[in-house]
């Protein structure tokens, strides 16, 4: 009698860390989106308006995370950070 009640709880404890997973598995994906997104609007920043305005942000991994957990607000505070320094 004791054994379903094992099963039972061993398939409650597998549901919930593969829930977990999958959570985590949701907030990989968007960063990762995001920071194809970032790569590519810093790149084009570069390309079109780094002329224009004389700031070129570079292209490596600390801008790339800014810019994908920060999202635009990011991208300018890059800019800022480049006036400043």
């Amino acid at each position: 009698m004791e054994m379903p009640i094992y099963i039972a709880i061993a398939l409650v404890g597998l549901f919930l860390s593969g829930f977990i997973i999958m959570l985590s598995m949701r907030k990989i994906i968007k960063i990762i989106i995001n920071s194809i997104i970032g790569i590519i609007v810093l790149f084009l920043y570069n390309v079109a308006l780094s002329g224009l305005t004389g700031i070129y942000i570079g292209i490596n991994i600390v801008t790339v995370l800014v810019v994908a957990i920060l999202g635009v607000p990011g991208f300018f505070l890059l800019l800022v950070l480049n006036l400043i320094l």
